[in-house]
């Protein structure tokens, strides 16, 4: 069971570094379920492998057990419902937002009542902690694993073997011009190097961590070069078997290729991020145990990359480095970012938005910028401080410095590691300098990587366990021991994958099981069954998924809408049994909607979809002749939540005011006066579009006969 255990261990965990990084950098939804369904499932494994070995199954005394026990205790506290007179107490502006956003639920009354959690929305909080859980679960798996010399280097080469692909294909595609991943086409960057990744910094901030493994590699590959008075260094490195040479000179051509690769991509944090992590590598390799080799496969790989990149369009490199701080503090720059991030911190400052809510807080928090689309704050530990506050970040920096001191205590690192313990240091030395003004740790595949670099700085750091131990203790009751902790993971694991499950478009329980006849009839993928009905009662707080089976409703109802007025237009007069149906799709569509908006009240879209839906839930009474007047009122009060919620989006904006433009002639005074406002900056914010600033024009012209 050892063996094999270890064995499967070990190769999952290689094919998962080589996976993640393939789709997007693993960012979609399904990709994402998919990682940390894997990471789950290796984690079963895991705790049978050290029960079979004697070891304590879970690894209460590993001080990274406990720093990410800590951080997400407190994390899980977000997620507790309390009392409306203690979530006012610990934050007030979020018992504030709810207060104003939820609409009632069904008993009562309007207002904020009962239990809430802290978080803005717990769903997306609870999806975060459970990412965190599987990065923290993949280090403590690392640590255990690269304290064997054979784990050890396959998952060093698995790593270079992932960085060596993306460096060939980013390459690739910057060098012909045809800038695709896979089948898509690039929108975004398509003059710079991405790899498979979508983001140019992420793609950088990847390879940065790699890259000291692969110098690592090629040192380790000069067993025979050791310093000496007498021989000069050349004729020591031609000394050397013809075997050693080639796969040292290959290794440092792969990390040459990395660094190029990154020089591509134009990242100027990625490239000053990597030369850090080379710099800082070579120092202390220099500083503790002298090894000139990693000197001149460091100084080699540098002066290659300058030398290849300055040639050509590469040259154009230096110029973007003549504008950091245009980029710092210009359009979209980060120091604006930071100070419109710091909003929200301000806002949340004890207990934070919710971990996983920055995306969806962060848009009422925008004061400039309009028309640009920002869901993170680029920089991870401030966007960490505005989502956990200070509680939670604080919970953070105490686990990471205890966790950092009891590696600081030895000495020594465990013998056998040669270079690879400093090169992972340096791999996590570069992605924490990254995050200072990017978001590199939100992406899946970034913080995958980081966890297996954080868990082998840790077994090579620590001293030497029984996990090391090549034959397996006896441990008649292992599979006893393993059990309870294994079935937590399982069942964790079945609540990850339950959000795919239930996705798709199509309601079911959202409306009291309403709504299924009529999506059943539209040819919905509503999961069939116990296993449906199971994934949708699991996944009842993803507000996304609400949304999405609204508008499926909402759009059978705009269908069966159009349908009736035609009829009428034919006719003289639509069947009241259509018009009923037609309002009933719809009440049910406001429903599922306000159940989304009452789970995560700031999300702008939903409160501007309910009031579409119900505009067109009153335009269903003015089918035969009724009064349509009031139709665009009843819309109001959801779109000024929805600009409140987002202020600084041209597209919502937009979408208002064209709203408004086809309704005008139906808005009384009042409402006119209202809305046209909302037209103007939408007309400000939109400037080329067209029918937006014709209307305008439009509307500015005086009346004939008018006085001037």
């Amino acid at each position: 069971m050892s063996f094999r255990a270890g064995g499967i261990l070990t190769a999952g965990l290689a094919g998962l570094l080589l996976l993640a990084p393939m789709p997007f950098g693993s960012v979609e939804p399904a990709w994402s379920t998919t990682l940390v369904t894997i990471c789950l499932a290796l984690g079963v494994v895991w705790l049978g492998w050290r029960a079979r070995r004697g070891l304590p199954v879970i690894p209460w005394r590993e001080p990274l057990f406990i720093a990410s026990a800590l951080f997400m205790a407190v994390v899980a506290l977000q997620l507790l419902p309390v009392p409306a007179p203690a979530l006012q107490v610990l934050s007030p502006r979020a018992a504030e937002f709810r207060a104003e956003l939820e609409p009632a639920a069904d008993g009562e009354p309007h207002g904020l009542a009962g239990r809430r959690p802290v978080s803005l929305y717990p769903w997306a909080t609870s999806q975060a902690l459970l990412r965190f859980a599987c990065y923290a679960l993949i280090a403590l798996m690392t640590v255990d694993l690269a304290a064997i010399r054979l784990n050890r280097m396959i998952l060093t080469g698995v790593l270079v073997a992932g960085g060596t692909f993306q460096a060939a294909y980013g390459l690739g595609e910057y060098l012909s011009g045809r800038q695709q991943i896979f089948g898509y086409h690039k929108e975004h960057y398509v003059e710079m190097a991405t790899g498979t990744f979508i983001n140019k910094n992420h793609y950088a901030g990847y390879l940065e961590m790699i890259l000291p493994l692969a110098l690592a590699l090629a040192v380790s590959l000069f067993p025979r070069v050791r310093p000496s008075e007498y021989v000069p260094l050349m004729n020591r490195v031609a000394e050397l078997p013809g075997r050693d040479l080639f796969r040292a000179v290959l290794a440092l051509l792969l990390a040459i290729l990395m660094g190029t690769a990154i020089a591509a991509s134009q990242s100027k944090a990625g490239i000053a991020c990597a030369a850090a992590a080379v710099l800082m590598t070579g120092a202390v390799l220099a500083l503790r145990e002298w090894r000139p080799g990693f000197i001149l496969a460091a100084g080699a790989a540098v002066t290659a990359t300058v030398l290849i990149f300055t040639q050509g369009r590469g040259a154009l490199l230096f110029d973007r480095f003549a504008n950091v701080h245009d980029n710092f503090t210009g359009v979209v720059g980060r120091l604006p970012i930071w100070k419109q991030a710091m909003g929200v911190f301000s806002a949340f400052p004890l207990t934070g938005s919710g971990l996983g809510t920055f995306q969806h807080v962060f848009p009422a928090f925008r004061t400039r910028d309009s028309g640009v689309f920002l869901s993170h704050a680029h920089n991870d530990y401030l966007e960490l401080l505005a989502e956990a506050g200070t509680l939670g970040f604080v919970a953070f920096a105490l686990g990471s410095l205890y966790l950092v001191w009891t590696l600081a205590r030895r000495s020594g690192g465990r013998g056998g590691f040669g270079p690879f313990g400093v090169a992972a240091a340096a791999g996590v030395l570069a992605m924490a300098l990254h995050s200072l003004i990017d978001f590199n740790l939100a992406i899946p595949a970034n913080a995958l990587t980081m966890a297996v670099m954080v868990g082998m700085l840790v077994a090579w750091r620590r001293a030497a366990s029984i996990a090391a131990l090549e034959e397996a203790l006896p441990a008649d009751s292992w599979a006893v021991r393993a059990a309870a902790p294994a079935l937590a993971l399982v069942a964790v694991a079945l609540l990850a994958v339950a959000p795919v499950v239930a996705g798709g478009s199509g309601g079911d329980e959202g409306a009291d099981g309403e709504g299924r006849d009529a999506l059943q009839a539209a040819g919905s993928d509503l999961p069939p069954g116990l296993i449906g009905r199971w994934a949708r009662a699991v996944d009842d707080g993803n507000a996304e998924r609400l949304f999405l089976e609204a508008a499926d409703l909402g759009r059978l109802g705009s269908q069966a809408l159009e349908r009736l007025n035609r009829i009428a237009l034919d006719q003289g007069s639509a069947p009241e049994a259509g018009i009923a149906g037609a309002r009933e799709l719809f009440v049910q569509a406001i429903e599922l909607q306000e159940a989304g908006i009452r789970r995560a009240p700031t999300i702008p879209q939903g409160h501007l979809y309910r009031g579409h839906l119900q505009a067109a839930l009153c335009a269903t009474g003015a089918v035969n002749g009724g009064d349509a007047s009031r139709c665009a009122i009843e819309a109001m009060v959801s779109f000024r939540a929805a600009m409140r919620l987002n202020p600084m989006s041209a597209t919502m904006h937009a979408k208002i005011a064209r709203f408004y433009m086809r309704t005008w002639l139906l808005l009384d005074a009042t409402a006119r006066s209202e809305a046209l406002p909302i037209i103007e900056k939408a007309s400000a914010m939109n400037g080329s579009d067209s029918e937006i600033q014709e209307w305008i024009s439009a509307a500015r012209q005086p009346l004939p006969g008018a006085d001037s």
